[in-house]
């Protein structure tokens, strides 16, 4: 009877065997973790550069031409109806969102001749030399359309002083004109740059100047009395 013992602790040791090894492996199982998936790479942003903030500060010059509104008078005394002009400036830019605020001086000086105008007119020229020369300084504020472009328009308004005199050298009593009058103007343009610290650009300007002629001479007789006019200019500016 004992090899029938011996049998049956073998079947019992091997099921207790084969029991421990169908629970093991799901234990064990439980222990091992999955590697973590690696974090998906951030999307490439095509989002432009932020426009620039902070004030600005520029310096200016300039070159145009004039087209003053008394056409009349100026081809009367022999003088060109589209004077050069030439100046400078400065401007602040960003003082609020696109706030700026700038002053420009500008000049031209022309010659022609005295001139006589009769009843009916006619132009009879003295032989006179006469010289004029006009400066203006403008005080201007406006808005800027800034945005991550470098072109970048314009518009303002402001206010200034014009100084007009006339000169000749055989000048009679109360005919050499030197005066100066408040004056008013809006501007529009724009502006380009060409590199960190280089900007150029172009501005149309229209001044209004009332009262500084027709007190005598040929504006009188051709009762041209305000010196109004356009001006057209191009300009260099280096800043930020």
């Amino acid at each position: 009877m004992r090899p029938v013992v011996i049998t049956c602790r073998a079947i019992v040791a091997a099921a207790i065997l084969g029991g421990a090894m169908l629970v093991a492996p799901p234990t064990a199982a439980q222990d091992v973790q999955p590697p973590a998936a690696p974090p998906a790479p951030m999307a490439p942003t095509s989002e432009p550069a932020p426009a620039r903030s902070g004030i600005g500060v520029q310096g200016f010059g300039l070159i145009g031409v004039n087209m003053p509104v008394p056409v009349e008078s100026f081809e009367a005394v022999g003088l060109p109806t589209r004077p050069s002009e030439v100046g400078g400036g400065a401007r602040v830019t960003r003082l609020w969102r696109g706030l700026f605020a700038q002053a420009a001086w500008s000049h031209w000086k022309e010659s022609g001749e005295r001139s006589f105008i009769d009843s009916a007119g006619r132009r009879f020229p003295l032989g006179i030399p006469l010289d004029v020369e006009v400066s203006f300084l403008d005080i201007s504020a406006g808005w800027r359309f800034e945005g991550r472009s470098r072109f970048i328009p314009y518009l303002g308004a402001g206010a200034g002083v014009a100084k007009y005199r006339e000169s000749s050298l055989f000048d009679a009593s109360g005919e050499n004109v030197d005066t100066r009058q408040t004056s008013y103007h809006v501007l529009g343009g724009a502006d380009v740059r060409l590199a960190r610290w280089l900007w150029v650009g172009g501005e149309a300007r229209y001044r209004f100047v009332p009262g500084i002629l027709g007190e005598g001479g040929v504006s009188a007789e051709l009762d041209e009395r305000e010196f109004n006019g356009a001006a057209v200019t191009a300009r260099i500016a280096v800043g930020f």
